[in-house]
């Protein structure tokens, strides 16, 4: 009994003692830590991506653009983006989509395993996707391919330059599956049009337009459902029954993009149906001799002034430039009925010509019969009547629509055939997010930019070093 009371009494000595006091202090506030360290987790866990989670990317392939979170705040009904991911396989994307939902709770993000699981993408489509994207509404569905995401370009340099599309996409697919309905745009053909290149036409239809192909020789007119018609660098010439579909069409709110090359002035009855509304080409083609609006070595790579437009303020905006080869001159008729509206979509500097050997000429100087710039190069006009307003953007020159230009300007050249497309069809937004470039991106300069930062580099920065080392010199040998 006495060794009990014993064993006892040290039991509570020991449980009363201060290590032992101490101890328990310690592990009750190490209890302490790891539920609120627990509780800050599942909080932090709880809060939007874009609070929690940086964008470290120099091009920010992890952030949005105002256009994305323009448009992703005007949804207001429930849409699913549902990310294709098995293991790190599509991690990427899935954090980009959690920046769509953090902006808006009617956004839903999900993922399927499309390894352990692929019944779930066949319920959708046919097409192999990958480790892509499928986004949903109640109206309608869209697809974003894995293979779609990275686009790889050659550069004039020959090297490979790469880019995520990964924003335009899904930010194109949420604006597709809450639209009310898709524009549609006629591609008129049988004329020698030349075809839009696939990545241009790809771009065009995740804007959310409805491409289709156009002959008027078996049609009594342009189809009713036409929001625009779309002729793209035609090598020969309207018929007259064709010019005449066309113009009925605009008569009745239609509306037209016109892409001509040199010499457009062949082309009679279009020029006729483009003189209907106050436009005609400037003889020759274009030259520009003041060196900061064309492109360092080419004077006839234009980089022209953009004109006060919505089709043009987001590239102003966003100081983008227009790289504009090979371009034909545009002017305004006197003629011109008063009901028409002109706008100057793009214009050289007061010094370029118009060289009238055109694309045989030997030489960039001004010669005899040569024409005085400046020039416009695309104009949109309107005129309201009866049936509503009658849209036309005619651009004189046929390579803004190649992708080595668009390359160039870094997709500013799509950027504004998407925003004229949005005009003409009255399209509320247009998708022209700009690719974020995993590698380098172009910097465009002007020919006096080039060779203004020349001399910086060569002459003004060695001379700075050179002053500098002999204040320096000077100084020390003062001290001495």
């Amino acid at each position: 009994m006495a060794g009990e009371r014993s064993v006892k009494g040290k039991i509570t000595k020991a449980f009363g003692s201060k290590a032992f006091k101490s101890g328990g202090y310690s592990l009750l506030a190490s209890v302490i830590v790891i539920v609120i360290v627990f509780a800050l987790n599942l909080a932090v866990g709880a809060l939007p991506a874009n609070w929690t989670k940086f964008d470290m990317t120099d091009t920010g392939m992890f952030s949005l653009s105002d256009q994305s979170k323009e448009l992703v705040k005007s949804i207001d009904e429930p849409v699913t983006i549902y990310v294709l991911q098995s293991g790190s396989n599509g991690e990427t994307v899935y954090e980009l989509a959690l920046q769509y939902r953090a902006l808006n709770s009617n956004i839903t993000v999900e993922v399927r395993d499309p390894v352990a699981n692929p019944g779930f993408v066949q319920q959708y489509t046919d097409e192999q996707l990958g480790y892509g994207v499928i986004v949903e509404s109640a109206r309608r569905t869209a697809t974003v391919s894995s293979s779609s995401l990275y686009r790889t370009e050659l550069s004039t340099d020959g090297s490979y330059q790469y880019y995520f599309e990964g924003e335009s996409l899904i930010t194109g697919a949420l604006d597709r599956v809450t639209t009310d309905a898709l524009p549609k745009i006629y591609r008129l053909v049988g004329h020698g049009e030349t075809e839009l290149s696939a990545a241009l036409t790809e771009s065009i239809e995740n804007d959310n337009f409805e491409l289709a192909d156009l002959s008027l020789l078996s049609m009594d007119s342009v189809p009713e459902d036409a929001d625009c018609v779309l002729i793209h660098r035609p090598s020969s010439d309207l018929s007259e029954d064709d010019a005449a579909k066309l113009a009925s069409y605009l008569e009745g709110g239609g509306a037209l993009m016109l892409f001509t090359e040199y010499p457009a002035g062949e082309l009679t009855n279009l020029c006729a149906l483009a003189a209907d509304y106050g436009l005609a080409p400037v003889d020759g083609l274009v030259v520009e001799r003041n060196a900061s609006y064309y492109i360092s070595g080419y004077p006839l790579f234009l980089l022209p002034v953009l004109g006060e437009h919505e089709i043009t303020s987001p590239l102003t905006h966003e100081q983008s430039y227009i790289l504009v080869p090979g371009a034909q001159g545009l002017t305004t008729l006197d003629d011109a009925r008063d009901t028409l509206n002109f706008t100057s979509l793009m214009q050289t500097s007061k010094d370029a010509i118009s060289k009238l050997k055109g694309t045989e000429l030997d030489t960039t100087e001004k010669e005899e019969g040569d024409i005085d710039g400046p020039f416009d190069l695309a104009y949109a006009v309107t005129e309201d009547n009866e049936d509503g307003q009658a849209r036309f953007i005619w651009v004189a020159s046929g390579s803004i629509t190649e992708d080595s230009a668009d390359s160039i300007v870094s997709g500013a050249n799509t950027g504004f055939i998407l925003n004229s497309l949005g005009w003409l069809t009255g399209k509320d937004s247009s998708v022209t997010i700009r690719s974020a470039a995993i590698t380098n991106n172009y910097l465009t300069l002007t020919a006096g930019a080039a060779t203004a930062w020349s001399i910086v580099f060569t002459v003004a920065l060695p001379l700075a070093v050179l002053a500098a080392g002999i204040v320096v010199y000077v100084i020390r040998r003062k001290r001495v």
